[in-house]
């Protein structure tokens, strides 16, 4: 879930699509939250720890980033790659789209596509390494 840093009500949305999420997602859907802009300083609305402080209430981990500069963007993934890894560990087998629970060592699960103005994130989870 990402929110942007020089956006108070952004912040303060927080809730709804917690909400959300707790309506229509599976119960062991990967969180993360994302204070996103962190390259702009000087019109933060939001704190460092206001970011921490929620992302505890809400059982996530927590990171800041810019896809502007890429700052904090492959820590973001590693995160990522961590929480789904734990989840389809702990998941039977035969679930998660016919995981066996682990992903083979060396296997990517998402890279930062340069692109004009920051990074597009995307994350691939469908074990097919060549399909992305």
């Amino acid at each position: 879930m990402v929110y942007d840093v020089t956006d108070r009500e952004s912040f303060q949305n927080l809730s709804v699509w917690m909400n959300e999420i707790e309506k229509h997602a599976s119960g062991d859907v990967s969180r993360v939250l994302v204070g996103n802009k962190s390259d702009l300083d000087h019109e933060r609305k939001v704190t460092r720890a206001e970011g921490a402080a929620a992302a505890k209430h809400y059982g996530m981990k927590f990171v800041e980033a810019s896809a502007k500069t890429a700052a904090n963007v492959q820590d973001l993934f590693k995160i990522m790659a961590e929480e789904v890894q734990t989840r389809l560990a702990k998941a039977p087998t035969g679930t998660a789209g016919g995981s066996t629970g682990k992903i083979p060592k060396g296997t990517k699960l998402g890279q930062g596509e340069k692109k004009k103005g920051g990074y597009v994130l995307r994350v691939c989870l469908c074990r097919n390494i060549r399909c992305c």
